[in-house]
């Protein structure tokens, strides 16, 4: 075993990076848990962490050309030692597979499925393994509908498999409203997202890449997501008027504080143009959003849900 290797390949996976995903899917169970409950959850925290993972290293392989300029140590962290990251990556998509058959086992079927269509549309991001012969070029990240399709029904999985590891069935009241609450906040995030890409249009449209940065150009693309991320909030406010009391709580102090957050780090980010700070807060602010929103939703749905 390489083990200089090995620990190269999983600094790659960018835990950093992967945890807010892992917040999304515990905001989602802490609106329906259940005290004593904890196998469903617990067995989706196993699978997507190493669904992330996979999801990760395999972005990083397909993406080689794009990140040669700015980010050329990533995969220098994956081409230490071919075998050992085939290895981890054999691992990694096996854990996934049987992390799913747990939750299958312990009658989890929803947050198995939901998970599922995470895992899938996350390697489609990365490898169209639908079309074989360019799998890579055919990747779903390279065009706009397929970045935002992507992004969007991942969000949205890891919400609701969260949701019914659960027992959603004691709190049905507005349920469908709660389903349209995380697709406005999943648009407030991929938003977010959008920003932070903008940062790579200059080397997207050297590749020739589709993306809503390389086609408009950062600064239009950023001057989308603000746009994006208002209609997530006049949305949200929308719902607001049409849920019970307890679901107005919930908006008013889990999820409406985390959009607004984001509208104002977008418009933030625009204003800047200093050269010397661009590179900066247009990549490295956005993480911190993420984590930084993304725990403060799920802390207070969780103390709302004690009161």
């Amino acid at each position: 075993m390489n083990w200089s290797a090995l620990i190269s390949v999983l600094l790659a996976a960018r835990i950093w990076k992967n945890l807010p995903l892992l917040f999304l899917l515990i905001s989602g169970y802490a609106i329906t848990y259940h005290k004593g409950d904890y196998a469903a959850i617990l067995i989706a925290l196993f699978t997507l962490s190493f669904s992330s993972a996979f999801m990760t290293h395999l972005n990083i392989i397909t993406d080689k050309e794009l990140d040669a300029v700015k980010k050329p140590d990533l995969y220098k962290l994956l081409a230490q030692d071919k075998k050992t990251t085939q290895t981890v990556l054999v691992a990694e998509a096996l854990a996934v597979v049987v992390g799913l058959g747990l939750l299958l086992a312990v009658h989890a079927y929803l947050p198995a499925l939901f998970i599922f269509i995470f895992t899938v549309v996350a390697i489609l991001y990365s490898y169209n393994f639908l079309t074989p012969p360019n799998a890579a070029k055919n990747r779903l990240k390279i065009t706009w509908w397929g970045h935002f399709l992507v992004l969007m029904t991942g969000y949205f999985s890891l919400w609701m498999a969260g949701y019914y590891c659960g027992e959603p069935g004691a709190y049905n009241y507005g349920t469908k409203l709660l389903f349209i609450i995380f697709l406005l906040v999943s648009l407030s995030e991929y938003s977010l997202f959008l920003v932070e890409s903008s940062v790579d249009a200059d080397e997207e449209k050297q590749h020739s890449l589709k993306t809503a940065a390389a086609l408009l150009g950062g600064n239009w693309a950023s001057l989308l997501a603000i746009f994006m991320c208002t209609l997530s909030l006049v949305g949200l406010f929308y719902v607001r008027t049409l849920a019970d009391e307890t679901l107005r709580l919930w908006i008013a102090f889990a999820f409406a504080p985390g959009i607004i957050i984001r509208l104002l780090v977008e418009i933030t980010i625009v204003l800047i143009r200093s050269a010397k700070l661009n590179y900066l807060w247009r990549l490295k602010v956005p993480d911190i959003v993420f984590n930084g929103t993304r725990l403060y939703t799920l802390i207070t749905l969780f103390m709302l849900k004690n009161l």
